[in-house]
């Protein structure tokens, strides 16, 4: 991962204008206001057509044999930003800052502590990433 940030700010030096940098944790929490802003950026008209597929396709309430799928396109997408922090341990997401806090910082991510894993339920968006990047 690290390799590919490297490229991917080189590549962004080398080709001004040319690169979008997409978080999923935006695009999940934010779909319609980070979609309009990505066809946008990549110069693409946002139609209705457009709008009705994000709808469709994030805001799903109820699971379906469509969300079901482990491959489908459906999904609440609120709902699974952060899974991770019910499906992991405290020692595996220490492990994984351990090793990765350096991206993690590059990309906007913040560390969590301890104390925050184990009182997550009261917590914000901004307690675990930094502004989205424009």
């Amino acid at each position: 991962m690290r390799s590919d940030v490297h490229h991917y700010e080189e590549l962004r030096k080398i080709f001004p204008g040319k690169f979008v940098s997409v978080r999923f944790e935006d695009l999940a929490l934010n779909p319609m206001e980070r979609a309009e802003h990505l066809y946008r950026d990549i110069g693409i008209r946002w139609s209705s057509e457009a709008i009705d597929f994000v709808n469709t396709h994030t805001q799903l309430q109820h699971e379906t044999r469509l969300t079901k799928h482990p491959y489908s396109t459906y999904r609440n997408s609120k709902a699974v930003v952060f899974r991770w922090l019910s499906s992991l341990s405290w020692d595996e997401i220490a492990t994984i800052q351990h090793h990765c806090f350096d991206i993690m910082h590059k990309l906007g991510y913040k560390l969590i502590s301890k104390e925050f894993y184990d009182s997550w339920s009261d917590f914000t968006t901004s307690d675990l990433l930094d502004e989205a990047n424009e």
